[in-house]
């Protein structure tokens, strides 16, 4: 290549690279447009409005600037209201009560149907090293995820977080619409590990009536609706017949489902798994996913797991955890979406066990 070709080539790359930088500084110019008109729109219809023409106007406004009518303003629980001059405010004062009430009525109602909310929560152990940032979802009731994403990308913060046993440095932790605190009687929750002595010669019944400790019996022997209880949840997890055995004389898939009665024993409507299958084989696995199937459909489940076989069909939604929060429906995870999550390739395995033998699918990132 000779001098002048050289030349060229690189007028021509300083002018593609100048071309690049207008046409972004001109995508931010039209995106900071947006935004104020977004803003604008939203603070239009947070605005007062004139009660003749019923256009925006000011607090306090004597005159509205879009007919010129002459305002009034009646006051209801410390914020100011317009209204038609020369008018008794009575009547308004009742209506604004009257819908006010009906406000909090279906505040409280959509609150009730979710059973978990974040919102715009972050969360760091360490100042200036967020674990989450931002995070954002919501579960309703009835509805069940599994939290998924790598090693210390956040997941047992997130149940930390919703039992209350953190809270957040910014943003606002909802359980059934409260403060996790005052909820957490509706809450089961299943530890990721449980140490304990082989040696000391406790029974599965007693492991289990542990749970009802958190249902709000703090001292005294334990009564007889609490054993009735203890049992209905073993019978949950088609272990009954080991009541009285020693719980280390279980099985792994065993240990693991005793546990999940000691979760049901106080009766959630919320239960909360942390890598609920970790060191069992695929078999304890395969049992222990039917019992998760067939609770779902009397609860809520939130699963955190690094196992991807545990996408499977009876959970309506993954939470893709990783500093950042994001959710899918089941339906739509593949390969990219784990790379993305995962920062590497990843072989997702979808367990639909509703299909026929053969049909299930195997996506490569």
């Amino acid at each position: 290549m000779d001098d002048d070709d050289f030349n060229s080539e690189l007028l021509g790359g300083l002018q593609r690279q100048q071309n690049l930088q207008q046409n972004e500084a001109t995508r931010q110019a039209i995106e900071g447009l947006r935004e104020d008109l977004k803003r604008k729109e939203r603070a239009e219809a947070a605005a007062p409005k004139c009660p003749y023409c019923f256009g925006a106007i000011a607090y306090g406004a004597v005159k509205c600037r879009h007919c010129a009518s002459d305002i009034a303003w009646y006051k209801v629980e410390a914020k100011q209201y317009p209204m038609k001059t020369g008018e008794d405010p009575k009547p308004y004062i009742e209506k604004k009560l009257q819908e006010l009430e009906q406000e909090r009525r279906e505040q409280k109602a959509e609150r009730e149907v979710q059973a978990i909310e974040f919102k715009d929560v972050s969360f760091g152990y360490v100042a200036g090293k967020p674990v989450l940032s931002k995070a954002g979802f919501k579960l309703m009731q009835g509805e069940s995820i599994c939290i998924v994403g790598p090693n210390g990308g956040g997941k047992s913060t997130l149940i930390k977080l919703i039992l209350g046993l953190q809270k957040p440095s910014s943003g606002e932790v909802l359980v059934f619409g409260e403060s996790p605190r005052k909820m957490r009687h509706r809450v089961g929750y299943m530890p990721q590990y449980l140490s304990f002595d082989p040696q000391f010669p406790i029974t599965v019944m007693d492991v289990v009536l542990m749970g009802r400790l958190q249902a709000g019996m703090l001292v005294g022997p334990f009564k007889k609706g609490d054993r009735i209880a203890a049992m209905q949840a073993l019978e949950k997890v088609d272990l009954a017949n080991r009541a009285r055995s020693r719980f280390s004389e279980l099985s792994g898939g065993q240990r693991q489902r005793a546990l999940i009665a000691r979760a049901l024993v106080g009766k959630p409507d919320l239960l909360l798994l942390d890598e609920p299958t970790a060191n069992v084989d695929q078999t304890i696995e395969e049992q222990f996913r039917n019992t998760l199937r067939s609770l779902s459909a009397e609860m809520s489940i939130v699963l955190v797991s690094h196992d991807l076989s545990f996408v499977s069909s009876w959970l309506t939604h993954v939470l893709c955890v990783n500093r950042d929060v994001h959710m899918h429906p089941t339906a739509s995870i593949d390969g990219k979406t784990l790379q993305d999550i995962f920062g590497t390739e990843i072989a997702a395995v979808r367990h639909d066990h509703e299909c026929p033998p053969g049909d299930h699918v195997h996506h490569n990132g």
